[in-house]
C-alpha cells in the first residue's frame, strides 16, 4: 500500500511522473505520444508550463540541459557581435527535434543558433605502404598514315591517375 501511495504521489510532479504524463498532457492541451520516452514527454510538458518565462541566458541554459543526459555537460556561448548562440555539448541530445523546437520557441527572433557536439576520443593511428609496380609504355605517333580513309568509328581511350608521392626517410 505504501509503494502504491508513493507511485501516486510521483504522478503529481512532472519530473517523476510516468503513467500520469497522459493527464499532464491532457490538461495542457498537448498531444499524447506514447512512442516518445518519458524524458521527451516531460520536456514537452515543462516547456508548456514555462512558456511565459523570459528568455534569459540562465533560462536558455536550463532549457538546453533538459535535452541532455545528466552526466553530459552542455553550455551556451553568446556571440553578440554575430547575433548567435552556440550550444556546445559533449554528445548529441536524446531528442534533437525537441531541442530545436524548444530553442525556436524561446530564443529571441533575431538570434541564430548552432548546436555543436564536441567529440573526445583517443585512437592509435596506423600507417602503411602500398607499393605498386607498373610499366610505362610510350606509343609514338604513326608516320606512314597515307591517304586512306578510316571506315570504322574512331575510339579514344584515356587513363588519368592522380596520386601523391611521399618520400619516406629511414634511419639508414
Amino acid at each position: 500500500m505504501r509503494l502504491q501511495l508513493m507511485d501516486i504521489f510521483n504522478q503529481f510532479y512532472v519530473e517523476t511522473a510516468t503513467w500520469g504524463l497522459n493527464r499532464w498532457e491532457s490538461v495542457l492541451g498537448l498531444e499524447s505520444n506514447s512512442a516518445l520516452t518519458y524524458e521527451q514527454r516531460r520536456s514537452a510538458i515543462l516547456l508548456k508550463l514555462q512558456s511565459k518565462k523570459t528568455s534569459t541566458y540562465d533560462f536558455m541554459l536550463e532549457l538546453v540541459r533538459r535535452y541532455y543526459a545528466a552526466d553530459a555537460e552542455a553550455t551556451i556561448e553568446e556571440v553578440n557581435a554575430r547575433y548567435l548562440l552556440n550550444i556546445i555539448a559533449e554528445r548529441t541530445p536524446f531528442d534533437i527535434a525537441g531541442l530545436r523546437s524548444a530553442i525556436e520557441t524561446y530564443k529571441p527572433a533575431h538570434l541564430a543558433y548552432l548546436i555543436i557536439y564536441l567529440v573526445h576520443g583517443s585512437t592509435t593511428i596506423y600507417t602503411g605502404i602500398y607499393i605498386q609496380q607498373h610499366k610505362v609504355i610510350n606509343i609514338g605517333m604513326a608516320t606512314n598514315i597515307g591517304t586512306s580513309t578510316i571506315s570504322d568509328a574512331v575510339k579514344i581511350l584515356g587513363v588519368v591517375r592522380t596520386y601523391k608521392t611521399i618520400k619516406l626517410v629511414g634511419d639508414n
